[in-house]
């Protein structure tokens, strides 16, 4: 009998080095769904994102997953309607205490609200809340806790630097067919 390790690191490879690499959108969002990926009409996850347990994401609509981007699900994704995601950003939800003799592993979930935009490289880490309408500017890094609505957060770690301004709630409508 396989150990469960084994057929976790399958699946990894199968999602990672295969299906994130297929250069239609369609195809690679039944594969995502089959393995138990929730995702809403018009949200797109572009090619080369590292997915680690998508049985853990959920995907609202009009959201957009840039390339090279990485979701580490283990603790749980939840992204609401019409986030960006930009290229190279990390969401982690699964890390390990720093002051455990045993390096004691934790998880929490990451929960991304509607009309939030995450800039480039930015890097979200367990247990974060970015609330509808947030903008976090690129490079940044967001640790645990909730980031308040229409906030711009910038910098390691992220700070808030002003409220958004954001003239009402906004629709995606980017629909590649390749990426």
């Amino acid at each position: 009998m396989l150990g469960k390790n084994f057929i976790l690191d399958f699946i990894y490879i199968i999602i990672n080095y295969l299906i994130s690499y297929i250069p239609s959108w369609y195809i690679r969002k039944v594969c995502y769904q089959l393995l138990g990926m929730k995702i809403g009409k018009g949200s797109r996850i572009c090619m080369g994102t590292v997915v680690i347990k998508p049985w853990k994401i959920r995907i609202g609509k009009n959201s957009i997953i840039n390339e090279k981007c990485h979701l580490d699900a283990r603790g749980g994704i939840i992204i609401h309607d019409n986030v960006s995601i930009s290229i190279y950003s990390v969401i982690i939800t699964g890390s390990h205490n720093a002051q455990s003799r045993l390096f004691d592993f934790f998880e929490k979930p990451v929960i991304i609200e509607n009309n939030v935009w995450v800039g480039a490289r930015s890097v979200l880490l367990p247990g974060a809340c970015l609330k509808k309408s947030c903008l976090i500017g690129a490079n940044s890094t967001v640790i645990r806790g909730e980031y308040q609505e229409d906030g711009f957060y910038s910098g390691v770690p992220a700070k808030y630097i002003r409220q958004r301004e954001l003239e009402g709630a906004y629709e995606q409508n980017w629909n590649p067919w390749f990426r």
